[in-house]
């Protein structure tokens, strides 16, 4: 699996910076308008002597991999594996997971970042760590950061979305278009992506909907 390093310009480990997510409007009856966030990087640059960052999967979570987690033994690779693993509940991905973390704390454990020499572990991320990734994070300018619209050229070449021009409806493999400026690939489009804290439906500030949900996966190492 591989992950992608998103900076925050913070210098030690209680510092956060102050961004703005979210989106303001009424015209679909549920938004969730914008609203002000933090967020804080889980491990210190020590090469650059001041900074922090977090890891982000590059991809979201296939279902090979998946199923090669749960099951305990890799299927015989194929295209069809090659899709984002999905229909799965908050507790499976958490178990996924977990899964993870025992085999790269047996295997590599040297091969993980560490804080104060202590390793980092394996889980989903927080929807402002998710968010601040898909909006471009410090690869692109406040004004891009907060825009309701891609700072790419178009859309079509790094986002599936359900029209004939597209997906056309059909789940599609990861890795086939091109990636946001973080280098992170179907942050939007193809499936949802599951989120540490349960996702609801907020309707004008009233929580709507069941709490949760099937979705894919796209997993985050802190500390």
């Amino acid at each position: 699996m591989a992950f992608r390093r998103i900076d925050i310009p913070v210098a030690s480990p209680l510092d956060d910076l102050p961004i703005t997510l979210g989106q303001d409007g009424g015209e679909w009856g549920v938004i969730e308008h914008s609203y002000p966030a933090f967020i804080a990087g889980s491990f210190a640059d020590s090469s650059k002597g001041k900074g922090r960052y977090y890891l982000m999967a590059k991809y979201e979570l296939t279902a090979l991999q998946y199923q090669t987690l749960m099951e305990g033994n890799c299927p015989t690779p194929s295209r069809k594996l090659s899709i984002p693993a999905t229909r799965m509940s908050w507790f499976e991905a958490v178990t996924a997971a977990d899964k993870y973390n025992q085999w790269l704390r047996s295997n590599a454990r040297d091969k993980l970042p560490k804080e104060e020499d202590e390793p980092g572990f394996l889980r989903l991320p927080t929807e402002v760590e998710w968010e601040f990734a898909a909006r471009g994070g410090l690869k692109v300018n406040s004004a891009e950061f907060r825009d309701m619209r891609y700072p790419m050229d178009d859309i079509k070449n790094y986002e599936w979305y359900a029209g004939a021009q597209s997906s056309n409806g059909k789940i599609q493999l990861v890795w086939r278009l091109a990636h946001n400026p973080l280098g992170l690939y179907d942050m939007l489009g193809n499936v949802s992506e599951m989120m540490f804290t349960p996702f609801s439906l907020n309707k004008l500030h009233r929580m709507h909907g069941q709490t949760g949900g099937l979705c894919g996966v796209r997993w985050q190492l802190p500390v």
